[in-house]
């Protein structure tokens, strides 16, 4: 990896949602039986849901059952639900809660109507429709004459994949799927909710998390951790790669369907202060047999070389607030505690690029010092919850081995990455306007 110098970009991840196992009453509110067809597998491989059998409330959860399906609506807020459909009926759920941070929604008891064609599902907020027969969702605004969302068809699964087809409208915009290089706004364009990383250019997905926001007045997340891929065409497509749908819904704008997704997925992290300045990150150990770059560079010899760097810095009056001494693979470092120690001096925070784990941190960080962690690809790269999972042990160890915030760098970030790690789009090389023309769009739709 090659010297680079850049400036500290927030990208708050976008991400996931609570189970509320708590909120599971046993107060039955009614049940109807509805004439519903046999579920049979269409021409393209997939099982179709099939038309409401019964309805059940149990205060601030719906449920639903086609016979073969079953599914639950449940209300966390008058402007935030999810529905859920499991064809095993167990409702159990494969993330974990891993990505969810808030467990504690009291939930709100929404208002059940029969009104022939369809149940009337309501808060004071927002009206979610479920059409009897097939099966179909729709939201619309808490008048119940416009239209937010609609499904244009049944949801449809097998064993490898779920996919909504929803109706979107002409005049609509979508935002969101995480850092999606080159991009920010999605309309009429497929998208990878899934990593792409053979390169790290326009078009790669370097950060994906499955969330994205509607200029149609809501916000959906899907809570998995499983790959997809939206499209925003006219007949949008939502499918990932499991047999299930849970997917948390968010009403309002732009901003308080951002407020409530992070409200379930979590805030994102507080930098410290000296992370908002320059940051520089390069190998200066490139004596380390192990070094993988060009031998014994010139001025990057030993791990203190660094610190004619950081002088320099000062020298010319430059702004500076970290540095990474040993960004490259198998660099490592020596005499990593003097490095630390006038580095600081000089107003730096000393931080390490990490190649494959956190197993010294508790020595790095508690003894020597150090105070910012990289994740590289070579570690982080399987993504997913194998990459929110290591955000989380950087975070973690830093701040309980010191009393300084959490500050980790990150790719192949999921939902819930924003409560551990800023990202990166990845390492671009050659250094054209191109790199530049791509960022700007990048980091408006991650952040």
């Amino acid at each position: 990896m090659g010297k680079r110098s850049f400036f500290k970009n927030v990208v708050a991840f976008i991400s996931t949602f609570t189970v509320l196992t708590s909120l599971v009453a046993t107060n039955t509110v009614g049940s109807v039986n509805v004439m519903a067809s046999e579920i049979q597998a269409s021409n393209d491989g997939f099982i179709t849901v099939g038309s409401i059998k019964e309805i059940k409330q149990e205060k601030n959860k719906i449920n639903i059952s086609t016979g073969s399906e079953k599914l639950q609506v449940i209300f966390l807020k008058d402007d935030v639900f999810r529905i859920w459909m499991d064809p095993t009926g167990k409702f159990e759920d494969p993330t974990n809660e891993k990505i969810i941070d808030k467990k504690d929604y009291k939930g709100v008891e929404p208002a059940v109507e029969d009104k022939g064609e369809y149940y009337k599902i309501f808060t004071g907020t927002v009206v979610l429709r479920a059409y009897k027969a097939p099966l179909k969702f729709a939201m619309y605004d808490k008048d119940n004459k416009k239209e937010i969302w609609s499904e244009k068809e049944p949801l449809k699964y097998n064993n490898e994949s779920t996919k909504q087809t929803l109706d979107n409208k002409d005049d609509e915009d979508f935002y969101g799927c995480g850092v999606q290089n080159g991009y920010f706004s999605h309309k009429n364009k497929d998208m990878n909710i899934s990593l792409k990383i053979s390169h790290w250019n326009d078009g790669s997905s370097s950060n994906p998390v499955p969330f994205y926001m509607s200029t149609a007045g809501y916000g959906v997340f899907r809570n998995t951790f499983s790959p997809g891929t939206y499209s925003f065409k006219k007949t949008g497509i939502m499918n990932h790669e499991e047999k299930r749908f849970d997917a948390f819904y968010f009403a309002g704008d732009i901003k308080n369907v951002m407020n409530s997704y992070t409200e379930l997925t979590g805030r994102p992290s507080l930098l410290p202060r000296w992370g908002f300045g320059v940051g520089d990150a390069d190998c200066y150990n490139t004596q380390n047999p192990s070094y993988t770059g060009d031998k014994n560079k010139p001025g990057k010899v030993t791990t203190t070389d660094v610190l004619n760097v950081t002088k320099k810095y000062r020298d010319l009056d430059m702004p500076g607030g970290w540095i990474l001494p040993n960004d490259g693979y198998g660099c490592g470092y020596e005499n990593l505690d003097k490095v630390v120690q006038e580095a600081g001096k000089q107003g730096f925070k000393v931080g390490l690029w990490t190649q494959n784990g956190v197993d010294k941190i508790k020595e790095e960080v508690g003894k020597i010092g150090t105070r910012l962690c990289k994740l590289d690809v070579a570690w982080v790269g399987p993504g997913y919850e194998y990459g929110l999972d290591a955000t989380k042990s950087a975070y973690e160890g830093i701040e309980n081995n010191s009393n300084s915030r959490g500050f980790v760098w990150a790719v192949c970030g999921w939902a819930g990455t924003q409560r551990y790690s800023t990202v990166w789009t990845g390492d671009q090389t050659g250094g054209n306007f191109e790199y530049i023309r791509f960022h700007i769009p990048s980091v408006i739709g991650g952040g």
